[in-house]
């Protein structure tokens, strides 16, 4: 007996040090940790990275289609702006990256004293504790005490195309994707829920891809969701799998091991975060439009509710066959055509082809798939910008010189209200741990938040027939309902000065807040004194109301122009005092 149990403890021990002696797979979206202790072998790096080597790490793969018209031009795609002088042409393909935002782990005061003691006196006065020149940080390494005071950073990577082609088509496109990247303690796997951490880390949390200048037609990607669920399913997996089967001793009363036992942690983690999510990222480019959304596993198809995971109901998608200027009022899976050829990601952390021996897919690879292309960032951009160093209004000045001369060179296109949109020369904001914007996206204040999004698309207002004319507004807090979808917000009608209409206030729902064409419902009060045909309605009364919603899109103006035909009744009854309503205004709801 003491043999037996002198050999199981033997096993056990050599097998927990088999499993320690391994490196534990990190989750795919760590772009670089440092880890203390027994954990140490886990650190990506041997010492800091700046925010640069996060923009060239971070980058993601751009997928096109096989019909991307701009394929067969000459010259890199995408590439820089143009230049004055066709010599100065950088040849290669080209991205460019705005750091956008960069918020504190406490002040912004503490964030900035810690930069500034960074870099060199003449750089101080460029970072400050609402801006940031991006030049005067982006070289700087993020040492321990730096990491500390940062939680987050938003890098936009802007994609420049000469033409966008298909309905509404023009010279000039300018596309972006948004990262946010999060600094964080985590264990070795990168899962920052544990209670006891041995990493620092840092971590793409998040991916939007901007379409059609429309905030809310965002596609997102919420990558904490991803990791997550990868996580917590492995424990399930190991769990279901690890059950043991009895040990008996064998010849000469030597324990001999199970034929079969669990699988190795590391190999099951490895397993089912292969392609969930595919890294590096992915970005599928809409076919002529170029409009941007992720491809979280990598198989070259768009997937609703898995590759966007987030306010799925008004995300754009990928609309391929908007390139034949025929209007596709909702993604559907017809509306997009499968990438290729299959990718894979080789030992080396290559991307490459799947079918390595294949010519065919090898071709159609360096066609297609574009990733090995430089990165700059704007304030780097001399011919556009100015001096990277100049005060923000000067480069500012500069781009808006740039874009005169470049509209008298090509005679075609608005490429001062592309850059300025996209605050290409800008400097990055500075932010505190919490500030106005957390507290009014965490109280839903216009619903879904994201780089895209503007202030005035939350905002809804318009005209409204219910016994006469009056108006209708929208309380700009929208709650989206859990596991369901869509929006619930408040709205109040009353008449115009003067005018005799009901008065009322709802709570109204709609699956979304950005389709061409949806349904809703609304229950709430009419309350005061209304004299109509059929009696006089006064106090409150309990009141219900259908119908449909139109919204057609402005993207100039960023915002929708839309209406709405309803039934509605109040009253004891369900049907007492039924009508028509009517709307017409602008908003999102």
């Amino acid at each position: 007996m003491r043999s037996i149990v002198f050999s199981l403890v033997l096993i056990l021990n050599v097998s927990a040090t088999y499993v320690a002696a391994q490196t534990t797979p990190r989750f795919r979206t760590v772009l670089w940790a440092s880890c203390q202790g027994s954990a140490g072998a886990s650190s990506t790096d041997d010492g800091p990275v700046t925010l640069h080597d996060l923009a060239v790490r971070a980058r993601p793969a751009l997928w096109f289609s096989r019909d991307e018209p701009l394929i067969d031009l000459d010259g890199p795609l995408p590439r820089e702006w143009p230049r004055r002088q066709a010599r100065d042409a950088t040849p290669e393909d080209l991205v460019y990256y705005r750091i956008t935002k960069l918020k504190s782990m406490s002040n912004d005061v503490d964030l900035v004293r810690a930069f500034q003691e960074r870099v060199t006196a003449d750089l101080r006065p460029y970072i400050t504790a609402q801006r940031a020149n991006p030049e005067a940080m982006a070289d700087v390494p993020l040492d321990p005490p730096l990491l500390r005071q940062l939680k987050e950073v938003v890098i936009r990577y802007l994609f420049y195309y000469p033409n966008e082609l298909g309905a509404h088509s023009h010279v000039h496109d300018l596309e972006s994707i948004e990262l946010r990247i999060v600094f964080e303690d985590a264990d070795e796997r990168g899962d920052p829920r544990v209670s006891n951490p041995s990493c620092r880390q840092i971590r793409v949390a998040a991916l939007y891809g901007a379409a059609h200048g429309l905030g809310l037609y965002t596609n997102m990607l919420d990558l904490d969701v991803v990791l997550r669920d990868r996580l917590d399913e492995t424990s399930l997996v190991l769990e279901a799998t690890s059950r043991r089967t009895p040990v008996a001793p064998g010849p000469g009363g030597v324990v001999s091991p199970p034929a079969a036992v669990a699988d190795d942690p590391l190999a099951v983690f490895e397993r089912l975060s292969r392609s969930d999510p595919f890294w590096p990222l992915l970005v599928l480019v809409e076919e002529g439009k170029h409009a941007s959304a992720p491809d979280r596993n990598g198989d070259g198809m768009f997937t609703p509710n898995y590759d966007v995971n987030r306010f799925v109901a008004d995300a754009w998608g990928v609309r391929d066959t908007m390139r034949s200027r025929q209007l596709s009022p909702v993604f559907r899976s017809d509306t997009f055509k499968k990438r290729v050829p299959e990718i894979a990601v080789d030992e080396a952390g290559t991307l490459r082809q799947a079918q390595a021996q294949d010519s065919w897919a090898a071709q159609a690879f360096s066609r297609y798939v574009r990733y090995d292309y430089r990165v700059r960032r704007p304030t780097e951009d001399r011919e556009v910008c100015g001096g990277p160093l100049r005060d923000v209004r000067d480069r500012n000045d500069s781009m808006k010189q740039y874009a005169t001369d470049l509209t008298r060179q090509i005679r075609q296109g608005h490429p001062e209200r592309l850059l300025a949109g996209k605050a290409f020369c800008d400097d990055a904001l500075v932010h505190s741990s919490v500030n106005a914007l957390d507290v009014l996206q965490g109280l839903g204040f216009g619903g879904a938040y994201n780089g895209f999004t503007h202030w005035w698309e939350r905002i809804s207002a318009s005209a409204r027939f219910d016994g006469g004319t009056g108006w209708a507004a929208t309380v700009p807090f929208g709650f989206q309902v859990p596991g369901l979808g869509g929006w619930t917000v408040g709205r109040l009608s009353g008449p115009w000065p003067g005018a005799d209409a009901r008065k009322s206030m709802d709570v109204a729902y709609m699956p979304s807040a950005s389709r061409f064409t949806d349904w809703y419902a609304a229950v709430g009060l009419d309350y005061g004194r209304f004299e109509s045909a059929s009696g006089i309605e006064d106090g409150k009364r309990l009141a219900w109301e259908t119908g449909v919603k139109f919204r057609f899109p402005l993207p100039d103006w960023g915002t929708f122009l839309g209406g709405r035909i309803g039934i509605r009744a109040n009253g004891q009854s369900p049907l007492e005092h039924p009508r028509l309503v009517f709307e017409f205004g602008a908003g999102i709801w």
